[in-house]
């Protein structure tokens, strides 16, 4: 591997966290009619929480990631309510 695609391998990882992130509060701020500025932080921090994403808001595992498979196993629109 060469020192290029090891500097992109370890860039795109965050990329797409931020994406996902950015991409959530986007639709956290239509569904509120607020800008994406005044999104509440925390909100954010929970849908992606519950989407499986680690926002790095609290320290080990995330808890929620077996109860959204487990959820998912059985009612497929629970993401529906996210």
């Amino acid at each position: 591997m060469t020192a290029q695609a090891q500097k992109i391998s370890r860039e795109i990882p965050p990329c797409m966290a931020m994406g996902e992130a950015a991409g959530v509060a986007a639709a956290l701020a239509l569904n509120a009619g607020v800008t994406a500025r005044n999104v509440d932080v925390k909100a954010v921090q929970k849908t992606l929480r519950t989407q499986g994403a680690d926002p790095g808001d609290r320290i080990g595992r995330n808890p929620d990631v077996p109860a959204l498979a487990a959820a998912l196993a059985t009612r497929p629109e629970v993401l529906e309510n996210v």
